[in-house]
């Protein structure tokens, strides 16, 4: 059948193409009637919602763009917040993953595709139906299911990455576009030490104190904790250290300034876990370096790191270190006061408090509902189940035993097969990337289990998540890439 006649936009083949802009063009211009004047009375925060739901339209079946633009608004959605955005709009972050995942959902249940298994179903999907489990002991269902929020929505980004693996080519423009945006975060930093940060911020309307230490402000840039800033930052050190390792001239200069950069505010964090972890990456680097020359590159920059601490170091800075092996700190005797009696806590109430007794889910929930009403603190035996203070020990608290140990089982997998990964691929540039994500897993590991707090994980739970779903698909990258090459090559030996 000649078709010569019929506009080339009708073609079946280009059908899709040139629909779906037509369509949110004409779907732009019928809300233009309705929305702008209604959104102009109710103000800026719901412009910020009309966008972030375009956002979704256009980019809601591109995964890897989709989670690009997260990587890169996640730092800022705490500072928007600052600036008046309320806590629900604030959770748009939160709807846009799920919205990418629904999407990419439906359509492998209308092509009814396979979904891939993945080396973590298991401890993932336990950890998903126990704590969907503990929904029914939890102390109310609003809270329960804000819990359920807080645990499993950034889950959602491993399963994307590992049914989609993105293409070497975007990995590295990934980690340009974060590494830019950590800058940012830097630079702000900087900025919030030299004018001085208010001793008080305002967030959603309620006015709340800033963490200090020895009278000074702690710097947190754009996140709402100096601790939240100071792990953000090992993540970019550690995973761009490891694409430092294949850049050449000006690109590596480059990376080396964006990392001095970053590690120079963490004197002004004063926050000793940003210190530690940020040593426990650049040893896992150490060791997974492969050559004396990899080896040198991380003692080095561990040297200008060190100079630089010294180089910045404040007042403050001196102290917190001197405290920290002083006999006047009495918070690591109180911490392991603390963490052996949640452990009694955990092992004698085996079945836990459900999701949403930690402080974070009631403090999240009375932000959303406007309810200022004092809390009822839930206690145990004279210990307040609301600070199991660590992160896995906030999960053993909501989910019990069981849940504390599908945790660990949890990361005994990742690091297995993390590991086994590292190992198996070639490309520089893959095993580079994957020595980087090891340290930063080495860094969340000790957080985590040993330091973190149990209300800063929501925050960096979108980066962990992502770099462990990179972390296992490095091998079908390699090969994706190698069947690609061969392919073109053999095309070339036809021609």
């Amino acid at each position: 059948m000649d078709r010569s006649f019929i506009p080339t936009w009708l073609h079946r083949r280009e059908r899709p193409r040139k629909l779906w802009p037509l369509l949110v063009i004409l779907g732009l211009l019928a809300a233009e009637a309705i929305v702008p004047a209604r959104v102009a009375r109710m103000g800026w925060g719901y412009a910020y919602l009309a966008i972030g739901a375009v956002l979704l339209l256009l980019l809601g079946t591109q995964i890897h763009a989709s989670l690009l633009l997260l990587l890169c608004y996640g730092p800022f959605a705490s500072f928007l917040r600052f600036r008046g955005l309320s806590n629900v709009q604030a959770l748009f972050k939160d709807v846009f993953v799920i919205g990418v995942f629904s999407l990419w959902m439906a359509r492998v249940l209308m092509r009814r595709a396979e979904i891939k298994r993945s080396p973590l179903d298991a401890p993932l999907w336990s950890f998903l139906v126990l704590a969907g489990v503990q929904l029914l002991q939890a102390p109310s269902l609003l809270r329960g299911l804000l819990g359920l929020k807080i645990l499993a929505t950034y889950v959602t980004v491993y399963f994307l990455l590992w049914n989609n693996p993105p293409s070497k080519r975007f990995l590295r423009l990934t980690l340009w576009a974060v590494s830019l945006v950590g800058v940012v975060t830097a630079l702000y930093g900087f900025y919030q030490y030299f004018i001085g940060v208010p001793t008080t911020i305002e967030i959603a309307g309620e006015l709340r104190r800033v963490s200090t230490r020895f009278g000074a402000v702690r710097i947190f840039s754009t996140f709402p904790h100096s601790a939240v800033f100071s792990l953000y930052v090992v993540m970019l050190v550690a995973v761009s250290l490891g694409f430092l390792r294949v850049l050449k001239g000006f690109k590596r200069w480059l990376m080396l300034g964006t990392l001095l950069l970053l590690m120079s505010n963490l004197p002004y964090t004063l926050t000793r876990v940003g210190w530690i972890t940020i040593l426990l990456a650049l040893l896992a680097l150490l060791i997974l370096a492969s050559d004396v020359r990899e080896r040198w590159s991380v003692l080095l920059l561990g040297l200008l790191g060190a100079v630089l601490f010294v180089t910045l170091a404040t007042g403050a800075t001196r102290q917190t270190v001197s405290w920290s092996f002083g006999e006047e700190d009495t918070s690591f005797q109180h911490r392991m006061i603390f963490l052996q009696g949640t452990f009694r806590m955990m092992l004698q109430h085996p079945q836990g408090f459900g999701l949403g007794s930690l402080a974070d889910a009631g403090a999240r929930l009375a932000r959303v509902t406007g309810d200022t009403a004092q809390r009822e603190m839930l206690y145990w035996r004279g210990l307040p189940v609301q600070s199991a203070d660590t992160v896995a020990l906030g999960i053993g608290m909501q989910m019990g035993l069981p849940g504390y140990l599908i945790y660990v089982w949890l990361f005994i997998s990742i690091w297995h097969h993390g590991l086994r990964n590292y190992r198996r691929v070639r490309d520089p540039f893959l095993k580079s990337l994957g020595a980087g994500i090891l340290g930063f897993l080495a860094a969340m590991t000790f957080s985590n289990f040993l330091a973190g707090s149990a209300e800063a994980f929501p925050v960096v739970d979108l980066y962990f998540w992502y770099w462990v779903g990179i972390l296992m698909v490095l091998p079908q990258i390699e090969e994706r890439e190698r069947s690609q090459e061969s392919a073109a090559v053999e095309n070339s030996a036809g021609q």
